[in-house]
């Protein structure tokens, strides 16, 4: 939908590692500026926190006095200002009034905490993916459900009543990178190109083939790999059918770690992209029930969610897409 000529009254940040994610929004919920950029946390680091977020406010026409909320990796120790981890299980409510509010400003900005999974035997941390649950899950009954949000480091995470309960994260598209790149593997996956480029990875029969024998073989996940290699050497596979095995084997993998643990409910995939549609296919070929959600709107959704939590919206009107 086209954005809204009202004037906005609250900045909504979702602060990435290597991007920065802005909505501005009126009192109704409804957008009237929003951009994107590369200016994550590390780049931040060096340019200033502060300074970035008050120029694209002000480039959205945003007003001196307006407060924000951010979700994700401004919130870390290595960020702008740290937001704690909360421990499990994390009501929807208690995240938002534990955010805590960036100090020596001329606006109120308040970062939104993450939440830890403190088992010796399985530590685990998220900071950003529980704003994209609560959006994804603000106009639906509290029921039990699994969110899947795939990523650098892909989260699972519980959802029961109202309650984050339990979270999971897999190293899947780090491993894809640090593969592709740095090992035997990469002699296979370089140099792609050609006419057979214009078929997306997730819509090869490779891919297929792949997530369905790491999926009902996890106890060969290094054989698996390796046999990429061999693909390549023994059938001629080009570095496009290389990608597809080697992201339907990861993908296959994850979904391996999960099956014992999802229920009859099915999976809601919050997720955009490329990236989306390749867990797509990977449910559809397991045959893993699944209900797709916008990424966008989901954090868009949750900081607004939080934002009215807070106090410094008092409209209660859905939010437009």
């Amino acid at each position: 939908m086209p954005e809204s000529s009202s004037l906005p009254v609250l900045a909504l940040v979702d602060w990435g590692t290597s991007s920065f994610r802005l909505w501005l929004v009126d009192e109704h919920g409804n957008t009237t500026h929003s951009t994107h950029s590369s200016e994550g946390m590390v780049a931040a680091r060096s340019s200033g926190f502060d300074n970035i977020l008050e120029k694209h406010i002000s480039d959205g026409q945003g007003s001196s006095g307006m407060p924000a909320v951010i979700c994700g990796m401004a919130g870390a120790k290595t960020g702008w200002h740290q937001a704690r981890y909360l421990a499990l299980p994390a009501d929807f409510e208690v995240i938002a009034n534990a955010a805590v509010k960036v100090p020596d400003l001329n606006r109120d900005v308040f970062i939104l905490p993450g939440i830890a999974k403190r088992k010796a035997d399985a530590p685990d941390v998220m900071r950003g993916e529980e704003t994209l649950v609560v959006g994804a899950l603000a106009n639906r009954p509290k029921s039990n459900a699994w969110c899947c949000l795939p990523g650098t480091h892909s989260k699972w995470v519980s959802v029961a009543n109202g309650r984050i309960i339990d979270f999971r994260t897999y190293m899947t598209g780090d491993l894809f990178k640090a593969l592709s790149n740095h090992t035997i593997l990469s002699q296979t996956s370089a140099g792609a190109g050609g006419a057979s480029a214009s078929i997306p990875l997730e819509q090869r029969g490779e891919f297929a083939q792949s997530v369905l024998a790491a999926s009902s073989n996890p106890d060969q996940a290094t054989a698996l790999l390796f046999s990429i290699r061999a693909h390549g050497l023994l059938s001629n596979e080009d570095a496009l059918q290389a990608s597809a095995r080697l992201s339907g084997t990861l993908i296959g993998l994850e979904l391996a770690g999960m099956c014992s643990s999802l229920g009859k409910e099915p999976v809601l995939l919050i997720s955009e992209g490329s990236i989306g549609a390749c867990y797509q296919r990977a449910f559809e070929v397991t045959g893993t029930q699944y209900e797709l959600i916008d990424a966008q709107m989901a954090v868009k959704t949750g900081l607004m969610a939080a934002g009215k939590m807070l106090g410094l919206m008092s409209s209660s009107r859905p939010v437009e897409a």
